[in-house]
């Protein structure tokens, strides 16, 4: 038989895209239509106001899964939120150092193109694929 590969999923999404005026209560009250919400935050700013995306926490990661599949492209507050699983879910971290799963490596940054007379960057001299001089 194949060894077969376990995906762990976690229980928290992560919210994007919320109006200013979007509270934790709003976030509750919004996703608590797919399950049990055992937490949700408004992430905000030094001065108190919000930066515009949040966390909910399921009790159940089937839950999550759900709100993902249910609520992402959804109207809150006026405005069309963003729903994907949080990438920074504790228990997926947990689980994986538990069981020696490594995340994978970022992706090397790819090189930038330069200038043809050796600038850092294309220049306002220098010919470039969108400034139209040759």
């Amino acid at each position: 038989m194949a060894e077969e590969e376990v995906m762990r999923v976690g229980r928290r999404v992560y919210v994007s895209n919320l109006a200013w005026k979007s509270s934790w209560q709003d976030l509750k009250d919004h996703f608590r239509s797919v399950g049990e919400v055992v937490y949700s935050n408004v992430i905000k700013d030094e001065s108190g106001r919000s930066k515009g995306w949040g966390i909910v926490e399921f009790a159940q990661p089937e839950e999550a899964v759900a709100a993902i599949s249910t609520l992402n492209g959804t109207d809150l507050g006026g405005r069309t939120i963003l729903v994907r699983e949080d990438r920074e879910d504790r228990d997926v971290k947990q689980y994986n150092a538990e069981n020696g799963i490594e995340a994978p490596a970022a992706p090397a940054p790819t090189a930038r193109r330069r200038c043809p007379a050796g600038c850092r960057s294309w220049c306002t001299a220098c010919p470039s694929p969108t400034s139209g001089r040759t």
